[in-house]
């Protein structure tokens, strides 16, 4: 269980993408790729109590893009399971909202890439009600970057990072009682009683609070009643 105000969680790992394995035809994939039958699972994982699992599709649509007719490699998004004693809250609707940024980068373990892809990256609240897509880059573009290997296969390294609530302790702390007391006798604000000190010659007066001065024995339970 991830406490409030703690650091943010990390983890980092490498997702295999087969590309060679699949035709190269956005065409024989649903517009939106909401499809289950079009991703297959790359690999499911777990940071603290959250358990996330991510699919990946190799022939697919932009999202944000129809008229695009490149093939895009792109990613979804799904958290499983969350943080729960009860086995039985423990699924994705009991889940509390968690701020998360995803942060893909696709990788050569043997060779610097050619032309270096751009690091995406994904920030959403999870739970949601519909799994999060993210386009990484079209397939035409891994090829030409010197991304894909021998067997036509790609790596992508993924970084994962779950922020926590702010701790309420830290954003307001504890207030001691005699420290306000005194800003209030200091700023003189709302006074209702005026004290007059030492002569009549070089007298100074001041204000105070009746409901502070009663309980210190400061004033008369006469002058408590009739004012001062």
């Amino acid at each position: 269980m991830m406490n409030a105000g703690s650091h943010p969680a990390r983890r980092v790992m490498y997702l295999p993408i087969k590309i060679a394995d699949h035709q190269h035809s956005a065409a024989n994939t649903t517009d939106s790729g909401n499809n289950n039958a079009c991703y297959i699972l790359a690999r499911s994982f777990s940071v603290q109590d959250y358990e996330w699992q991510i699919d990946y599709h190799p022939n697919g649509f932009h999202p944000k893009g129809y008229h695009d007719q490149q093939c895009w490699v792109k990613l979804r998004l799904t958290l499983i399971r969350g943080p729960s004693s009860d086995a039985t809250a423990s699924f994705v609707g009991a889940a509390p909202l968690t701020p998360t940024s995803f942060t893909f980068r696709f990788v050569d373990p043997s060779r610097t890439p050619v032309d270096p892809l751009p690091e995406v990256t994904e920030r959403s609240t999870f739970p949601q009600i519909v799994p999060t897509e993210v386009p990484l880059a079209p397939r035409a573009a891994l090829k030409a970057g010197g991304y894909l290997g021998r067997d036509g296969n790609c790596f992508v390294r993924c970084q994962v990072t779950l922020f926590h609530e702010p701790d309420t302790a830290a954003t307001h702390p504890s207030r001691d009682l005699g420290q306000d007391l005194g800003n209030l006798l200091t700023s003189q604000n709302a006074t209702d009683v005026t004290f007059v000190v030492g002569s009549s010659t070089g007298a100074e007066s001041f204000g105070a609070h009746r409901c502070a001065c009663s309980p210190r024995g400061l004033l008369s339970s006469r002058q408590s009643s009739l004012g001062a």
